[in-house]
């Protein structure tokens, strides 16, 4: 009776465990999201929070590919630092002050992978090849009111060792 009982635990802690890696995240986005707002913190803070690490890249990419991915995208944050310097708002100002609201979209990558995701940017398919399959994956578009129907988006953030990680793909 003892090892029945053993074993009903250590299989309702696996399922449990699985559930909650695997929960969506939409809501607490929503409200994550909103330190973007805040003007204490400036855009190349906001962006440096969010940077994917190489252990990041290679739970996001198959194989070897993580290291590239991760050679690539940090070209590309310095890229996007350099582009929102050069517009309105500074690097050391904050360029989502205007902004009040946030959307969050949800989608996964074996929709991606199976060419099924009708909300993804078109980019994506650039990197479909290299994505591992089912990771939880979110739109982030900053709105000036809930009721705006387009905004400034980034795609695509995925919530990994308890932060959000983004990946940018526009």
């Amino acid at each position: 009776m003892k090892r029945i009982y053993f074993t009903f635990l250590i299989t309702l802690s696996l399922l449990l465990s699985n559930s909650l890696t695997a929960q969506d995240r939409t809501k607490e986005a929503k409200e994550y999201f909103k330190i973007f707002f805040n003007s204490s913190y400036d855009t190349y803070t906001l962006f440096a929070m969010h940077q994917p690490s190489l252990k990041d890249c290679k739970y996001m990419f198959k194989e070897d590919w993580g290291l590239w991915m991760f050679r690539s995208y940090n070209l590309s944050f310095c890229e996007m630092a350099n582009e929102y310097a050069s517009q309105d708002k500074p690097l050391d100002g904050n360029i989502f002050t205007d902004y009040k609201a946030v959307r969050v979209e949800k989608f996964n990558t074996t929709d991606v992978i199976n060419e099924k995701c009708e909300i993804c940017p078109g980019a994506i398919s650039s990197i479909t090849a290299y994505l591992k399959p089912n990771i939880e994956c979110y739109n982030i578009t900053f709105l000036e009111s809930e009721t705006d129907e387009y905004g400034r988006r980034f795609a695509f953030f995925v919530f990994i060792d308890n932060r959000w990680v983004l990946f940018p793909i526009n």
